[in-house]
């Protein structure tokens, strides 16, 4: 068996690249969405849906692919860099959607989702380490990137079935209408003006 090696420099390049293309997706991602609804293509809600389902679906895609890419790490890391670097896209759905259906309260809802997004964080080197253990196969990878395919494909149906594109009657502000009523007697306050008059005003000298 016959091992290729790559230096350190190139190992942390070829990690960065996914990240790199996801950055730039992230950015297209929001232009292209605010383009959408500002010339009235689509609306709120269905521009979410488009942008977060193809921020879902392709990566889910790509994943079988990298899942049967084998032992080659070049074709690997291109497949690689296209489902993370899709995966940008979603930036424009589900991403954003906290200022549609609650700005005041939205970056508090970021933080609640935010914090459960990272749990896969710290679950996908267990349920790897579980799959692999004395069992570092091709075979038991594609467990894995299976895995994390049908995870892209829940949450798309999951936000497609769910998703709302407007704020929401919990997060919206309390109606505070101040109502002024106009005097009664005109007359009594007419009376108490005192009309400016500069002859009256004493000369200091």
């Amino acid at each position: 068996m016959s091992f290729n090696f790559i230096s350190l420099f190139q190992n942390s390049l070829l990690s960065a690249v996914p990240y790199l293309a996801l950055w730039i997706l992230q950015l297209v991602s929001g232009y292209l969405a605010d383009f959408i609804r500002r010339n009235n293509y689509m609306n709120t809600l269905n521009t979410r849906r488009v942008f977060n389902t193809s921020g879902l679906l392709i990566p889910a895609v790509f994943m079988v692919a990298v899942a049967y890419s084998g032992c080659n790490h070049t074709l690997a890391v291109v497949l690689l860099t296209f489902a993370v670097g899709t995966g940008g896209l979603s930036m424009a759905g589900y991403q954003v959607n906290h200022l549609d259906i609650a700005p005041r309260f939205a970056g508090t809802l970021f933080g609640i989702t935010n914090a459960i997004a990272t749990i896969p964080g710290f679950l996908a080197p267990l349920v790897v380490g579980i799959l692999t253990n004395h069992q570092e196969t091709s075979e038991q990878w594609r467990k894995f990137f299976f895995i994390t395919s049908a995870i892209y494909v829940v949450g798309a149906v999951i936000y497609l079935v769910l998703a709302k594109g407007e704020e929401l009657d919990w997060a919206k502000s309390p109606d505070k209408t101040i109502i002024v009523e106009p005097p009664t007697d005109t007359k009594n306050i007419q009376s108490q003006v005192t009309p400016y008059d500069s002859d009256r005003i004493p000369i200091l000298k």
